[in-house]
């Protein structure tokens, strides 16, 4: 009969420590890791900011201006401007895209993602061209 007792204070106890250990590791503070969120669009009236992909740096940055270029074009069209023309586009735009940054990047499993950001006074109203 006291093997019993014995046993079942034994059981309990360890029942009992299983549940601390459970309790402990819930109460472990998490790890925050920070990240600098990059706002992709317009940032102002001056700042337009892109996302892409490519297979490399140079690749990454010829898919940045083309989808500028790209974004350009399809806010003329819904705004029912008349300079859709894309070389005359590409015209205009030429010193805010050479002039372009890269402000990020990241190396993925297939090439390089990148942020690339123009800015020129009075930029948004130059997409908007009417």
């Amino acid at each position: 009969m006291n093997k019993i007792v014995i046993l079942v204070i034994v059981l309990f106890m360890l029942a009992s420590c299983k549940s601390e250990q459970k309790k402990e590791t819930k109460k472990k503070p998490i790890k925050k890791v920070e990240s600098k969120y990059i706002k992709v669009g317009w940032v102002n009236e001056d700042t337009y900011t892109v996302k892409v992909f490519g297979s490399d740096i140079n690749n990454a940055k010829k898919n940045a201006k083309l989808k500028i270029l790209k974004d350009i074009v399809k806010t003329r069209t819904l705004n029912n401007s008349p300079y859709l023309n894309v070389a005359g586009i590409n015209d205009e735009f030429k010193k805010p895209l050479k002039q372009g940054k890269i402000i990020k990047e990241l190396k993925i499993s297939n090439g390089i993602e990148i942020h690339y950001q123009i800015k020129h006074k009075g930029l948004k109203k130059m997409f908007r061209r009417n």
